[in-house]
Formats: structure tokens, sequence, C-alpha cells
């Protein structure tokens, strides 16, 4: 056995660093060792080759083996045989100088010890001589030198070879040598391992012949040792490679067999015979007995395969079905290469067989769900179709006629049609709070649709904990007093951002905190709290809505968080609202990684908790936009009030004035807006289709374009599209005004070359402001 210091020995460390074949040798002699060991991994054999060096200006010559491990794996074995090239030189050299000596002295006994001597000098083995008598024994040099010996070194003796033989090879030999003096057998010739001076042990091929006297006693022994540790060490690859593709056969079951098409024998492993059920002692089939057992319809197909690899083709892959010897049918997968005789006379045909009936029953299975499947997203996506479009026209039909309430409000508010009274100014207000409560509520109805449908994208930047829970309790502040409820807040200091859209964290907790206003009787509290909470997996803001409203029992608290849904029906009539905005709080905050709970007593209050991750600690303080979804409410950042602008003011009308083209179908919202643009001194030219667009357009020439998009004849969209086209038009702002409110909208009327996109309920300053900044915008352009 080989201790771990023979391991080392034989198996030196990894050098450091990782060097491939080009940068250690040079290119053409790199170039030649790929293509020896491209040919041994395709042929699958043993490739040996000579090559020649040049190192610090001497030849060198160098034997290299190299024999395929596995598919893509090869052992290199390279020999240093420097020695005897140079000896096989000089052997050349020698051999001309000797035939010139023979032709001139022709001394036989001379010329055969020089070529001798020559052949001791220039051969790789080394050489031996043992006198039986005297029990001395002549080595060459190479003897010494193969077990680590200097040429000084080890005697003449027998028991200096003797004692090197491992110990479980050491009767083995001597048994050998036993038997070859007494005659019995012709030559001698063993293997066997040698220790080397450092330990480690290599492996020699021992030959050897006697010689006997007249009397039959042998006097005489001479033989050579070849070193053969690397042909050992390819062998034990070979078997443990051998193992282990019989393991992964048994494994994988896969099968193995040959064809030889001369003899027509075929081979089949084990696994073979387990696949196709049949018993190994009845023997493997004939070609034709194994073509019955095809099935009838890959029959003609397996043989026109096969057919074609042995006229040329280098391989093949194919799936056919068998039966089995037990009568069930089989599904296997072939494959294989033909490999032609080196005398270009017949050849053989190797493959594998693979069982692959388990595979071909999933495969079945996974069509008959995915059609199932195909079957039921088509439904789904029919159905998301059909809400979207329900959705779409009720925005449409919900804004509609809210634009006419909204907007003749508010230029009722603003006195454009005349002065009002304090009961006038009421009434509206009255009017104008039903109305956005009732846009809030399609509002809530959009987002929820965007959220389920994964269309709501966020904009999401640092924000401070303060800022935020103080604009929330805002919006609550005068709901709050009207019910007499005490409105408090309790924010840690030195809170870390969240990074988060502003707008929808502010609309979650002002959901929350409406709600607790709501259901807390007057005279109640409702506290925001804001604090860390380190205890979480990671750092998280908690955000807690606390009030001493009606509470909600405990078989309700699973149904608060659903769409549509109402705990308890009996406070429809005491509390409006359509069951949207918890359902709304819950997607808002989970779409931002957070999650939300509540706990509460029935009669005592409830309490709601959103927690949401913090901004890491030395996080970049820079505005990150996962999208930049379009608002349709938004204020430009910086408008361009009327009073700044120098066109008009609320009061000025002249015929200088901007001229308006306002498309338009809807006649309560030609009304509202026709009557609120000339109080604020504009003129207005009404086309109530789009064609009649088109044609006012190029008419009028119009400064500024109002474009419904829902219109009879010609739409909006296709409207815009063809005054685009008109050189003399396509310069005009065009501000769409559209009662859809769906994602992609925005994007659509900018595509048709709109300057710039309202939503109704139009809010009329946010118009003026879009429009003023629009014609000031194309005036320094005309300029």
């Amino acid at each position: 056995m080989m201790s771990g210091e023979d391991v080392k020995v034989l198996y030196p460390a990894p050098q450091s660093r990782i060097s491939t074949v080009f940068d250690v040798l040079p290119e053409s002699v790199a170039v030649e060792r790929m293509s020896y060991l491209q040919q041994a991994l395709q042929t699958r054999t043993l490739q040996t080759y000579e090559q020649h060096l040049v190192i610090a200006d001497q030849d060198c010559w160098e034997e290299v083996r190299i024999a395929p491990l596995t598919e893509d794996e090869v052992l290199v074995i390279i020999r240093d045989v420097t020695d005897r090239k140079q000896a096989e030189q000089a052997l050349h050299q020698l051999n001309q100088e000797l035939e010139t000596r023979i032709a001139e002295r022709t001394t036989a006994l001379r010329e055969s010890e020089e070529r001798w001597q020559l052949a001791i000098q220039g051969c790789n083995d080394s050489i031996w001589d043992w006198n039986l008598k005297t029990n001395q024994i002549f080595r060459t040099s190479r003897w010494k030198t193969l077990r680590g010996y200097g040429e000084h070194e080890l005697g003449s003796n027998v028991s200096d070879w003797s004692e090197g033989i491992h110990s479980e090879d050491y009767e083995r030999v001597m048994q050998a040598i036993q038997d070859h003096l007494a005659g019995k057998t012709a030559f001698y010739e063993q293997e066997y391992r040698i220790q080397r001076k450092d330990g480690s042990y290599v492996w020699i091929l021992d030959r050897g012949q006697a010689l006997w006297d007249e009397q039959g006693n042998p006097v005489r022994m001479a033989g050579s040792e070849t070193d053969i540790s690397d042909r050992k060490q390819i062998e034990e690859q070979l078997r443990r490679s051998e193992a282990h593709l019989n393991m992964a056969q048994r494994i994988a079951q896969l099968g193995s067999w040959e064809f030889d098409l001369q003899t027509k024998q075929i081979f089949w492993s084990q696994e073979v015979f387990e696949i196709y059920a049949r018993n190994p002692k009845t023997g493997v089939p004939t070609y034709a007995e194994f073509l019955k057992s095809v099935h009838p319809a890959d029959r003609i197909r397996v043989m026109r395969t096969a057919q074609k690899v042995i006229q040329g083709e280098n391989s093949f892959d194919i799936e056919f079905r068998v039966y089995r010897a037990d009568g069930n049918l089989c599904h296997v997968q072939g494959r294989g290469e033909f490999n032609r005789n080196l005398d270009e006379n017949g050849g053989r045909l190797v493959g594998t067989v693979l069982d692959i009936t388990n595979r071909k029953q999933t495969e079945a299975e996974l069509r008959r769900l995915n059609e199932r499947l195909t079957l039921s997203n088509a439904d789904l996506h029919r159905a998301t179709r059909l809400k979207d479009e329900f959705l779409a026209n009720m925005s449409h039909e919900l804004r509609t006629p809210l634009n006419a309430v909204l907007g003749m409000t508010e230029g009722l508010q603003e006195e454009v049609f005349g002065p009002l009274t304090d009961r006038q100014r009421q009434a509206l207000a009255t009017v104008e709070r039903s109305g956005k409560h009732l846009l809030e509520l399609i509002n809530d109805i959009l987002d929820l649709s965007k959220i389920e449908s994964e269309k709501l994208e966020l904009q999401t930047a640092p924000v401070t904990v303060n800022q935020l829970c103080e604009s929330s309790l805002t919006f609550v502040r005068q709901q709050a007093a009207k019910k007499d409820i005490y409105l408090t807040s309790e924010i840690s200091e030195n809170l870390p951002n969240l990074m988060v859209d502003e707008r929808r964290i502010r609309q979650v907790l002002i959901n929350l905190l409406s709600n607790a206003v709501k259901f807390t009787p007057d005279g109640g509290q409702v506290c925001l709290e804001a604090h860390l909470d380190l205890q979480a997996s990671k750092p998280m803001l908690c955000f807690s809505v606390i009030d001493t409203g009606i509470g909600i029992a405990e078989e309700n608290v699973g149904k608060l968080f659903q769409p549509f849904v109402q705990v308890d029906s009996r406070l429809n009539r005491q509390y409006s609202g359509t069951g949207l905005g918890l359902a709304l709080v819950r997607r808002l905050v989970e779409l931002h990684g957070g999650k939300v709970s509540v706990t509460s007593v029935l009669g005592e209050g409830s309490c709601f908790t959103v927690w949401l991750p913090c901004l890491p600690e030395g996080g970049s303080t820079q505005i990150i936009n996962r999208t930049v979804p379009f608002e349709a409410n938004a204020v430009p950042a910086n408008p361009v009030p009327v009073e700044q602008s120098g066109l008009l003011s609320q009061s000025s009308a002249a015929p200088s004035s901007p001229l308006i083209l306002l498309a338009e179908d809807n006649e309560a919202n030609i009304v509202t807006i026709s009557g609120y643009l000339r109080g604020w001194g504009y003129r207005l030219v009404v086309a109530k289709n789009g064609r009649e667009a088109i044609d006012r357009a190029i008419e009028e020439a119009p400064d500024l374009i109002l474009m419904d998009i829902q219109m009879p004849q010609v739409d909006g969209l296709e409207a815009i599209r063809i005054l685009r086209e008109h050189s003399h038009l396509n310069k005009i702002p065009i501000i769409a005004l559209t009662a859809f409110a769906m994602s992609g909208d925005r994007e659509q009327c900018l595509a048709a070359g709109a300057s710039d996109y309202v939503t109704k309920p139009i809010q009329f300053r946010l118009l003026i402001e879009k429009m003023q900044r629009l014609l000031t915008v194309n005036l320094a352009l005309d300029s």
C-alpha cells in the first residue's frame, strides 16, 4: 500500500496559477497538442506522438501520450526522451562512421560491441546482467536513476534489487524467476512495483532471458526494465471510468449495444435486457427479431435511420416504441453512430438505448394540462379584457356627467357666471363635496383594478416620516373637528427616511385615518403613531392608527381587506362607502414590500398597523423612478399664472384674445366648458364630432384645440393624427380631454400628437394653467 508521503510524490501539489497550453508552450507546439487532444476525444483511442522543443537554446524531445478518460476529459503523460533521441541521432551518426570502419577494418567483434554499447546508451530502458555463479549484477545507469539513485549509489548485489520490490508483489516475482530458471517458462516477464529512494513506488515491466550450461544449470540471466507507471495510471483511470459507466447505466437505466454488420452479431449490456424485459439466458435477438418487436408505425423509420447512418451520416438520435418481452409497450430513445473498419469493409453500429416511457407519459400529461391551462388563460384573458373595458367605460360614463357638475360648480364658485349669495355658496360647496366624493370612489375602483391587474406602477423617492404624517393628518382635521374628535400624533424622534411612493402611502394613511374618524363616535379620540421596529428580520417603520370607535367583532376581522365587502351590512345605512378602502390599503402596502395588521375590541376601538421597509442607512437620497406613470390630476411643476401670462385675465375679452376650438359631443360639457372659457375671455369655436373638428380647425386656424377623445364619426385620436399631417396646423397646441383614466390612455394621446392630457371631471384651474403654458410657449416660438 502507498503511504501519504508516496501519494504526495506521485501527485505533486497543483501550481498556484492555472495556465493554458498556449501559456506554457510555443504556439505551433500548442496547436499540435490541441489537435491530438481533439483526436483522442473524437476517436476515444490513445494518441502517441513525439514533439521537438528548444529550451534554453538546447534541443529537447518529449514523448506525449494522450488517453481519453471521459467525453470531455483526457489524461496527458509527457516523458522526456531527449536522451533517447540524442542517442538515436548519435547512433545514426556513429553507424555511418562504423560502416566506414567496417569497410576499413571489418572487425565483427568490435562492431557488435559498439552497437551494443550504443543501444544501451540510447535506450530509455535499464539493462541488467546477472551472473548466477558470482551472484553479481551489472546494471546500466538508467537502472539506478529509475529508482532515484545516483551513479555511484547502490552496489551490484541481488539484494539491492529484491529488497526494493513491493511486499504485495515480492512472492509473485520471486516465483516467476524460479520458474524460468527451472526451465518452466521460455522467458521471464513480470509487472510489479519498486520502491524509489524517496519512498515512492513506480511500476516497471521486467523482462529477462537465462543461459544454461551443457549440464542444464543456469549460469547467466540478462534483461531490461521499462517504466510503465504512466500506462498503469491510464489503465486505472480506464478501470474507474468503466466502473463509473456501468454504475451510471444502472442508475439511469441506460443500456449500450453493438451491431457488427459483417458478422451480424449483436451485443447487449445488462441494462438493455432489463429495458426490453428479456432474460439474458435466452440470448440477444437477431436484427430481424428485434425489428419485429418495434411498433409497426415506427419500424420503417427505424430501418431508414440505421441505413442513413451506414451510408454516411455520422450519428443518429431517434425515439420509437417497442413491445417488451412481457407484452407491454415502452418508449425508448436510441442513439448511436457507425464505426467503419480500417480496411473500409463493413463496420459496427454502436449506441445506447434509454427507456423514456415515464417521460413520454409525463409529457402527455403536461400537454393535457397545458391545453387546459391555455383554455383557462384564454378565459381569464377574456374576462380581464372585459373587466378593463367595463371599468374604462364606467369611468367614462361617470366622469362625463361629473365633468359638467364639478365644472359648473367651479365656474359658479369663481363667479364666472355672476355673483353668489352665501346660501348659494353653501349649496355649491355641498354639490362640490358630493361630486368629489363620487370621484374618489371612481378612483378607488380604478386603482384597485390596476393593482389586481399589475398595472399600477410606483414612483418612489426618499420621504421623511414627519412630513408624511403631517400631510396625512391635514386631510382629516376638518372631518375630525366636525365630530369633535381629538386628533393627535406621536412620532418618534430621529426616524430614518422611507423609500416609497409618497402619494400612495399618504393615500394609505388618509384612508386609515378617515375610517377611524368615520367609525369613532363624536367626542372620541384618534391617534397616529410612528416608530421604528427593530425586532423584525430587517428594520421596519410602523405606522399605527388607533381609535376609540365602534370596534370590530373577531369573526369579521377576516373580511376587512376584501374588496366590496363591509363587515356589517347594517352599517351601510349609517356609514357610506364601497368597501374598497382597506382593500386598497393592503394592496398598496404590499406593493411597497410591507404588510398590514389589525387588532380590535368590539365597542372599544381598533388599531391598524402598517409596516414599511426603511431606507438603508447611508443609502442614496436620489429619487428612484420605477416608471413615470401619468397622474391624471397632477398640477404642472411650474404653472404660468393667468395674471402673469400677459395674454388675458378673467375680466378681459377682446377680438385679439386667443381663439380656442372645443371639440366635444356632450351638450352638458359644451355648456360648462364654453361658459367657463368665455368667462375667462377666450374666443371659442365648437365642433361636435371629430370630422367637424378637422374642418373647423382648417377653416379657423385656432390658437389652441381642446379635443375630446370619445366622439362620433372620427374619434379624437384619429382627428389629432389627421391635424398633425397638415403643415400649417401641426404646431397648434392640442390638449386631449377624456373621461378615460386607465393605464396607457395618456401615452396613446401623446403618441397621436397631443401636446398635453387632462382627465374628466376637469379641474378648470388646472386646465387654464395648461392652456396658458402652451399658448405662452407657442407665442414665443412664433415670435
